[in-house]
């Protein structure tokens, strides 16, 4: 039996590490993980008495900086494990296996290269030829090409939920299930374009997902295993993408499942007869990405090729089967002049969402808008190390209007739910200096956005709110 440690210090329950503590367990592995801001007294205790062969960190680009440090410590306090990075930051980001406290880092899907890793520890074997791994051996590292994108995700076995609900914090009348990997969009902002580069999926498939009957059954075992599961989450990047998957899946929850649901849509992937089925099959909330406004700007720059017309058109049909939805929308684009960045209030007044979330762009390092950035002279070459975790606070972009940009994010809610205000009162309030007041009200805001999204009563809401304040802090 071989032994990984994951670490993590954003609470949420990653899928990549629940697929790949599942495989693990399935070959008699050992697999752990902690949930800390920081490597305490007590994860080092634990550490050094377990002594496990891999000490894992799953990160994104912006929380990559706290996994160096936190390793750093470990190493250190002569703790002996390997360290091993993966998540989309490495992926994209490969050289940070130059740091002196990595020693390993995995590209792409980990679950059978853990795996081959693991079993080759079992037997006290160290190979370094393992695809989607690169090593760090004395003064070279050894890069593996990359295996093919996993065709068949029903071989893989349920994610394993139990490594994070031994954290309180994670029992909570909703869960959350993704039936899919990749994305065959290239919005400009993402990075799903990137990873399909990397990985190949841009050459075999851009979308792979489990069956419908596979997925209803890992929903009914973990229903059954953990019976405070109340209301389902589908993350999908494209939850409608195929029509006979769509149709055929819910077919199947109606019978099996029958608790409520929430999805995330492109709403040119919908049309009023989905809607129909989804409202019909106990969907109680929809969200969707609206971005821009302005249909130009979205199209153009955002490369996400959604007309006006399709919003309005399943707005409506969204009022008309009493679906509650959520926008999500961005302001601060290159490009984006300030009366179209308020294109995207008035748009959102128009389609009327039950409530709205809004970002500044974070201009992550070698996506088309960030290139599109420094082109415009609208920011310096972006080191993946400026990069902050959230982008909620502030935008990096040296925009004409900035003041009036910071101002109308953390505004976006309530201009939206309150035409009256925005109409009367935009001038004003963007005119005036970024304040502390303003920052209060956006936490506000998505305070609400979060009571509504996973229904937690005030008291939950806000101690999650205080648990993840410092990704708001400047």
């Amino acid at each position: 039996m071989a032994k990984i440690v994951f670490i993590q210090n954003i609470k949420y329950p990653f899928f990549g590490v629940m697929s790949i503590s599942a495989l693990l367990k399935k070959y008699n592995h050992f697999v752990d993980a902690f949930i800390t801001d920081k490597i305490n007294e007590e994860i080092l205790n634990f550490l050094k008495v377990n002594n496990p062969d891999y000490i894992g960190f799953s990160i994104m680009t912006g929380n990559h900086i706290w996994a160096i440090n936190s390793s750093e410590i470990i190493k250190n306090n002569s703790i002996l494990s390997k360290i091993i990075f993966g998540g989309v930051h490495p992926t994209i980001f490969p050289e940070i296996i130059e740091n002196k406290n990595v020693d390993i880092i995995c590209q792409g899907e980990g679950e059978y290269p853990l795996l081959e890793l693991l079993n080759n520890s079992d037997k006290k074997i160290f190979k370094t030829n393992i695809k989607n791994l690169w090593f760090k051996d004395e003064n070279e590292i050894i890069k593996n090409d990359l295996r093919s994108p996993m065709e068949n995700l029903d071989e893989l076995p349920f994610p394993d939920r139990s490594i994070y609900y031994k954290y309180k914090y994670f029992i909570t009348k909703n869960a959350e299930f993704n039936s899919s990997r990749g994305c065959p969009y290239i919005c400009s902002f993402c990075s799903s374009k990137i990873i399909n580069t990397i990985t190949g999926r841009n050459k075999k498939k851009y979308f792979t997902t489990k069956s419908p009957v596979y997925f209803v059954t890992e929903i009914e075992n973990a229903v059954k295993q953990y019976p405070f599961i109340k209301r389902i989450n589908f993350i999908n990047e494209v939850f409608s993408y195929d029509d006979n998957w769509f149709y055929s899946f819910l077919e199947l929850y109606v019978l099996k499942i029958k608790l409520p649901f929430v999805v995330f849509l492109r709403v040119d992937m919908i049309d009023e007869k989905k809607i129909k089925t989804l409202q019909e099959s106990g969907c109680e909330l929809v969200l969707f990405g609206v971005e821009s406004g302005n249909e130009k700007i979205r199209k153009k720059i955002l490369k996400k090729n959604i007309s006006d017309k399709a919003f309005i058109d399943a707005s409506n049909w969204f009022h008309k089967y009493k679906l509650d939805f959520i926008t999500s929308n961005i302001v601060g684009l290159p490009s984006e002049n300030l009366e179209e960045a308020l294109d995207t209030v008035r748009f959102n007044i128009l389609l009327k969402p039950e409530i709205t979330v809004c970002s500044l762009l974070m201009p992550y390092p070698k996506t088309d808008i960030t290139d599109m950035a420094y082109e415009q002279g609208l920011i310096p070459l972006i080191n993946p190390n400026d990069i902050d975790l959230t982008f909620y606070k502030d935008t990096m972009l040296n925009l004409p209007h900035k003041k009036e940009i910071v101002n109308l994010q953390r505004l976006f809610l309530i201009f939206s739910k309150y035409p009256f205000v925005f109409y009367c009162f935009k001038n004003v309030l963007l005119k005036a200096p970024n304040n502390i007041i303003f920052d209060w009200l956006f936490l506000l805001s998505y305070f609400f956005y979060q009571k509504i999204m996973y229904q937690r009563n005030y008291f939950e809401t806000l101690k999650f709110g205080l648990m993840n304040f410092k990704l708001f802090k400047k």
